[in-house]
Order: structure tokens, then sequence, then C-alpha cells
């Protein structure tokens, strides 16, 4: 079954029922994706979308946690204080990334291992080198790239 927005909305690359973010420095990506799923406290607007901050440094989860309150989605986010080459993150509908290239290629081997086809890799900022995006949004700071796990696994 493929993820769709929960909310009825034009799916997006980081629209889904699960959106995990290893190693996310300041896990936002989890607030943000909820935000942007229709997490309002409005029932009407709710969807089933959550999301998962993954990140090594306890103070960076803090972090998260503090602006998951202000942004009133603590119901559909949570963070998780761990090494993101340890953490399960394979249910994810959506892996989101916030990683220096060498991170993104270090871990590229597992996500084509461990996620399930179709599942969307998204990437702020930097790319995944030889691995071609699906597409690329730009935006003033810095690029988005979105990649989708292929349904048959590639070579290593």
């Amino acid at each position: 079954m493929r993820p769709t927005c929960a909310t009825g909305r034009r799916p997006s690359p980081w629209c889904g029922k699960c959106c995990g973010s290893p190693g996310s420095g300041r896990p936002t990506w989890s607030t943000i994706s909820a935000q942007a799923t229709g997490a309002s406290p409005s029932p009407r607007h709710a969807s089933s979308a959550r999301g998962v901050g993954i990140d090594i440094d306890p103070q960076r989860v803090r972090e998260a946690e503090a602006n998951a309150l202000a942004a009133r989605v603590t119901d559909r986010v949570r963070f998780r204080n761990e090494d993101l080459f340890e953490a399960d993150f394979r249910n994810g509908a959506v892996v989101t990334l916030f990683l220096y290239p060498d991170v993104n290629r270090k871990l590229r081997p597992r996500l084509l291992r461990e996620l399930v086809p179709g599942t969307r890799v998204v990437s702020y900022h930097y790319d995944m080198s030889d691995w071609a995006p699906l597409r690329t949004m730009p935006t003033p700071e810095a690029n988005i790239y979105l990649w989708r796990i292929p349904g048959k696994k590639p070579p290593q």
C-alpha cells in the first residue's frame, strides 16, 4: 500500500503516515512534517501522520521537544536520543535527512536495504552523490532533494 496524504491535500515529499528523521540535528523536520500534514488542534484538519526525530545529541532532542510543544504537535511527534546507524526507522513512509554528504552516503546502503519500495527519502541541503534525486526543490537557503526507494534492490 502506498502512503498518501491523510489530509486529502496534494501529496508532498514530506507527507505520509510516518516521517522518520534520523540524525536531524535540531529535529524540526518531524515537527514541520506534522504541521504540513494537518496537525492542527481542530479535529476537522487532523490527520494520522506522525513524526519521529532521531538525534545522538540529547540537547538537540530537548530543543526538538520544545519546538513540538510550541507548535502544538506533541501528540503527533516524538524524539529519540539514538545513534542513527543503530536506530530503527524501517516503518517510515518518509525519511527526512539533514546530514552532511558523507553521512548521507554512508546511510544510503542501509536505506536501500531496509526501507520498503516506494518509501520517500528527502534530504535538506545535501544530495547523495551518484544517486540522482527524482526531484530537486530549490529554496532560498538550500535545495531539498527527493528520492524513492526503488522496487528492485540495486546491486551494491
